[in-house]
C-alpha cells in the first residue's frame, strides 16, 4: 500500500505528520504533533493511525473503525493503552476516503522490538 501522508502534511488543520513509524496491508501509523498544544506538554506528540478500506468492504471497515474508536474512548486513561484523541474520515487524492484515528503517543519500544522470534517471554516480562 502506498503512503498517503508525508512528513509535514497537516490533517484536520491540526495534526502535523513527522514520520511514518509502521505499516501493513490495511494502513499505516505515523508519529505526529498536535499543533494546538504547547511543545513542552506531554500531549504534544501523538500517533496517527490511518486505515485505507477496500472499496468492496467500505461499510464493514467503517463500522469496525467506529467501534474501535468507541472502545478506546470507553477505556479512558491507562498507561499501556493509547487514549483516543480524535477520529475522522480524511478525503485523499482521487476523492478516496481514509479513516484516521489520532491516539496518545506512548513512548517506548514497540511489540516487534520486544518480542524476538523463537525466544518466549517469561511470565514476569509479559506482566511488565
Amino acid at each position: 500500500m502506498d503512503d498517503i501522508f508525508n512528513s509535514g502534511d497537516i490533517l484536520d488543520n491540526r495534526y502535523q505528520i513527522l514520520e511514518k513509524i509502521g505499516g501493513g496491508g490495511f494502513g499505516h501509523t505515523y508519529l505526529a504533533i498536535d499543533t494546538r498544544i504547547p511543545s513542552n506538554s506531554p500531549n504534544y506528540r501523538c500517533v496517527i493511525k490511518q486505515l485505507k478500506p477496500n472499496n468492496e468492504k467500505f461499510e464493514v471497515a467503517k463500522r469496525l473503525f467506529d467501534r474501535e474508536a468507541v472502545v478506546l474512548a470507553e477505556l479512558g486513561h491507562h498507561d499501556q493503552i493509547p487514549e483516543l484523541r480524535a477520529h475522522f474520515v480524511h478525503k485523499g487524492s482521487l476523492d478516496k476516503d481514509y479513516f484516521v484515528m489520532i491516539l496518545q503517543f506512548i513512548d517506548g519500544v514497540n511489540l516487534t522490538q520486544e518480542i524476538q522470534q523463537g525466544h518466549p517471554l517469561g511470565e514476569h516480562q509479559v506482566k511488565k
